[in-house]
């Protein structure tokens, strides 16, 4: 038990009567006290956790202030098994605090030095090969009093001359040195490569590694901070196997991700991301604020998300203010620019031959014939001049992109601070594209009371995006032969004489003819609250508020390629959404001996609001007001808005035993309830659990010097899928009007049922087998994992057929199966680690296969492109073999085709070609494999 003050009880007649009475068991009771005994267990052990076991094996309470006590230090020496005093003793050795024991209680206080026993140390800390390591942490032990090495491994610091200095840093193992008579230090840290306890967020809490039964991949932070993209999405492509990531095609374009695949035809198949305990998203964050990124794979681990958690879970960890840090500045920036891969084209001069030989083909190969019969007169001026055009060089550019972070953090004894400010500005290949971000965050964490502690966080995001971001493929209408501009310095909206139709992609950078703007504000922010409620049962609870704002207007002038010189159209539109989570974690922490049992449960709330309008209209009389007065436009005017909610409700109880840190047991339940889905529906439930086995600690394997980890692991779960958009499940009504007579004003409208419920409408269900193998070899030097999984999805949500004469045309039911399974493998590599040069190699690779098992009515549907036995999303056409050449005319005629057309596949052998018959899967859209290597120097 931690007290913030030790107060002073005012003797009495009372206390004086006790005190005689309870003196003459005094002596024999402080005796017993001081000699009970204990030993304690685990590694990486804390003070705090030392002092829990001690007061589980004895009937002591410890108490102690935290501003003395630094109850987070992490005891290198376990002391052996001894009496509590002895092993106090050792624990608090070189902290400066005395140690008294009084009616059941251990105080533990801090003695004041006196000012002849501080002095001034300094030194210098080193890595193995005497490399001066930077931001290294020496603290006085016991204390916030601490300070952190310079760019040349110095530090200087006043401490008292029994104290002991604490030397850290991350990824090396911990020195504990004492101050004695030295006045000068050398310290040298050694790598620490097994990383085994290293704490790892898996949702509702935290675990060591050693303790993870399910699958799960970690991407540390300085990944993302050491990345030259403000893109969050672009930066985890190839860092965790089986995570598919489209690269972004444009600043500000955020693509799908997918974790094994997909499973849903209907639904969305996108992960879930949860920031600091609460629902968000990747492309609202800062990547330099991320400290660690977890990716939950199976159903085992993100089935404690339940229906949220379908499609896999990944959380976000964000950096805090550190303890016992007093200042710390960091300043980021880079420069950059963004070069576009260009489609190797024909030059003027090859397309020209081209054009020469189709007139050829099309008269006559051996038909004598002159430029005139082929080309324009404006195209014969180009041939002469040579002065062809290269249309991609007019419409792209290279981007510059630019970003600066600055990150300030600060502490005291009870309250830490984090401020991080972020700007981004990056052009995109379009001349007029630009992308700007502001992100403002802001932490504060505050110790109320020895046993309570409060958090809060706050994201603030602004992201304008203007300009023109894509054209398709209407660039593919232009010619070398075609000029951009007339002679006079105008521009030519129909360039291309031999194709009328093809306006001019240019026209969108007239001044005034082509705005679009966008602007998103996004507030994010998060309440915390730890409460020690005993040394083994505490309560967390997490306050999550989200509003995201967005606003689009845009303008289309007339002569714009949108409108192609008919008329102007321009409009607004806006949406917001806000939504909150509130969720409350109970957990249960102890040590039994050899065994050590986690239990939480967790009860959660969520809420979302979403509002829609739209205004637009054309034919603006006046252009260079833009979208700022759509009153003004005249024709075509629309105005729209929509509205929707969801709810959700959740509870989960989670049990988590390790026995001898060898053999690992995980259980969950976790109980969804959905607005969503139809009444006697809305609630599911979702098991999990998992099992580990820690081979590298058993006999036969523990004195097997090059094997410095082997772990096997086995988990099971299920996760649901709402799959629906809010209402699905209520019938709906439909507006239509109905004319009274000949006119428009003679009109009124009418409702009627739009759609038929189905009340039997409930969760999509998938369940996951997995089984995994973690290793590590040459002192962890090498080290990955090896997956396998199986998942099968049911009652997928589908939209049925039904008869006409229902008044209706279909009805959403559960129908349908599909599975994926696959493996992944990931290898880690670090040969040289040294302060000036450090190399990691990383490979990882993963094999998918997903396919439908049932449709509805078990038969295939073409038209959806969905087939029993094949992915979920694949490439359907006609099988092209090449062209008809010569010496196949008769062949080709049989088709309706001549020589030079494309020659396609009959499928069935009937002499005709159709889209029923002929067409047939040519592949997937999805990747079977993916695969990455990545070196980092």
């Amino acid at each position: 038990m931690k007290l913030t003050n030790l107060i002073p009880i005012k003797a009495g007649k009372t206390l004086s009567r006790l005190c005689i009475i309870g003196a003459l068991s005094l002596g024999s009771s402080f005796v017993f006290a001081q000699n009970q005994q204990v030993r304690l267990s685990g590694s990486n052990l804390t003070l705090k956790a030392a002092f829990k076991q001690i007061e589980q094996q004895t009937k002591l309470f410890v108490d102690y202030n935290t501003q003395d006590v630094n109850d987070s230090r992490v005891i290198k020496k376990v002391p052996a098994g001894n009496n509590v005093k002895n092993v106090l003793e050792q624990l608090l050795e070189g902290t400066n605090c005395s140690i008294t024991f009084s009616n059941g209680h251990v105080i533990i206080s801090r003695k004041a030095p006196a000012s002849s026993e501080t002095k001034k140390v300094t030194g210098v800390v080193k890595d193995e090969k005497g490399e001066p390591i930077i931001g290294a942490n020496v603290v006085e032990r016991g204390t916030t009093n601490g300070i952190i090495t310079d760019i040349d491994g110095n530090f200087e610091l006043n401490v008292a001359s029994s104290s002991v200095l604490e030397i850290s840093y991350i990824g090396y193992i911990s020195q504990e040195i004492k101050v004695g008579n030295n006045d000068q230090f050398r310290i040298r840290l050694v790598e620490d490569t097994q990383n085994l306890d290293e704490v790892v967020v898996v949702g509702y809490g935290t675990s060591r590694k050693r303790d993870i039964v399910s699958a799960m991949a970690n991407v540390k932070g300085k990944t993302f901070s050491s990345a030259s993209t403000s893109n969050v999405q672009d930066i985890l492509q190839g860092k965790v196997a089986g995570l598919d990531i489209r690269t972004s095609r444009f600043p500000g374009d955020n693509q799908s991700i997918n974790i094994r695949g997909a499973r849903s035809l209907n639904a969305g198949n996108s992960p879930l991301v949860i920031v600091d305990g609460v629902p968000g998203s990747l492309s609202d964050l800062n990547s330099y604020d991320i400290e660690s990124l977890e990716v939950l794979k199976d159903a085992a681990s993100s089935a404690i998300y339940g229906s949220m958690g379908a499609n896999g879970v990944i959380l976000v960890t964000t950096k805090r203010g550190r303890k016992g840090v007093k200042r710390e500045v960091n300043f980021n920036s880079y420069v950059g620019v963004n070069v576009p891969h260009m489609i190797k084209m024909q030059s003027g001069a090859q397309y020209a031959q081209f054009r020469r030989d189709g007139y050829r083909f099309a008269h006559g190969w051996d038909n004598s014939f002159t430029d005139e019969d082929v080309f324009s007169t404006s195209e014969l001026d180009v041939i002469k001049s040579g002065d062809y055009t290269d249309w991609q060089d007019l419409m792209y550019r290279n981007g510059f992109i630019q970003s600066y972070h600055l990150g300030i953090s600060n502490s005291g004894e009870k309250t830490q601070l984090y401020l991080s400010f972020k700007y981004d500005d990056e052009q995109g290949y379009y001349r007029t594209h630009d992308v700007k971000n502001l992100n403002l965050t802001l932490t504060a964490d505050h110790e109320l009371a020895s046993f309570w502690k409060i958090g809060s966080s706050i994201r603030l995001r602004r992201n304008s995006n203007s300009g023109y971001k894509t054209i398709g493929n209407d660039i593919l209408y232009m010619t070398p032969l075609a000029k951009p501009y007339k002679e006079n310095g105008e521009m030519d909206f129909f360039p291309n004489p031999i194709n009328t139709s093809g306006y001019n992609p240019l026209a969108n950078y007239l001044p005034g003819q082509f705005i679009d703007d966008t602007q998103k504000n996004i507030i994010n922010l998060n309440l915390t609250s730890d409460i020690k409620i005993t040394n083994w049962l505490s309560m967390h609870t997490n306050f999550g508020f989200i509003y995201n704002n967005y606003e689009k207007g845009y303008f289309y002038g007339k002569d714009s390629h949108n409108n192609k010189g008919i008329k102007n159209s321009s409009g607004k539109n806006y949406n917001k959404y806000d939504q909150y989570t509130l969720n409350h974690i109970i957990s249960y922490d102890k040590s039994f001996g050899d065994h050590h049992l986690t239990a939480d449960l967790v009860g959660e709330i969520q809420s979302y609001r979403y509002e829609e309008s739209a205004l637009s209209g054309e034919n603006q009389p006046v252009e260079y007001t833009t979208y700022h007065n759509l009153g003004t436009n005249s024709d075509n005017i629309k105005i729209s808005s929509g509205y929707k909610e969801w709810s959700l409700a959740s509870g989960l109880v989670r049990v988590r035993y390790n026995y001898k840190n060898k053999y690992f047991l995980n259980g969950a339940i976790r109980a969804d309830g959905s607005s969503r889905l139809a009444k006697g529906k809305q609630w599911a439930f979702f098991p999990s659990g998992g099992v580990g086995w820690s081979l590298k600690d058993e006999d036969f394997l523990s004195g097997t010097e090059w094997v410095s980890a082997l772990k096997a692991r086995f988990s099971y779960g299920t996760v649901g899928n709402t799959a629906i958009s809010p209402y699905q499940t209520l019938s709906s009504l439909t507006q239509d009007k109905y004319l009274w007579g000949e006119g428009d004003s003679d009109k009124f409208y009418v409702y009627y049922p739009g759609s038929i419920i189905n009340l039997d409408l409930g969760w999509e269900i998938s369940r996951t087998i997995n089984a995994g193998l973690d290793f590590g070899f040459l002192n962890n030097k090498l080290n990955g994992y090896i997956e396998f999984y199986n998942t099968k999805t049911s009652d997928l949500l589908m939209k049925r057929a039904i008869p006409t004469f229902t008044g209706f045309n279909e009805i959403w039911q559960n129908i349908g199966k599909t599975q994926n399974k696959g493996f992944e493998f990931n290898l880690n590599y670090a040969p040289v680690r040294t302060k000036d040069l450090n190399i990691d190699f990383t490979f990882n690779a993963s094999r998918n296969w997903e396919k439908i098992l049932e449709l509805i009515s078990g038969e295939d549907l073409p038209n959806n492109k969905w087939f029993i036995g094949e992915p979920l999303a694949v490439l359907y056409n006609y099988e092209k073999l090449g062209v008809w050449q010569y010496g196949e005319e008769e062949d080709a005629a049989k088709y309706n085709a001549s020589v030079g057309d494309l020659k396609i596949k009959d499928q069935d052998g009937d002499g005709t070609i159709s889209a029923a018959k002929d067409r047939v899967i040519l592949g997937q859209e999805r990747p079977k494999w993916i695969a990455s290597l990545g070196a980092n120097i």
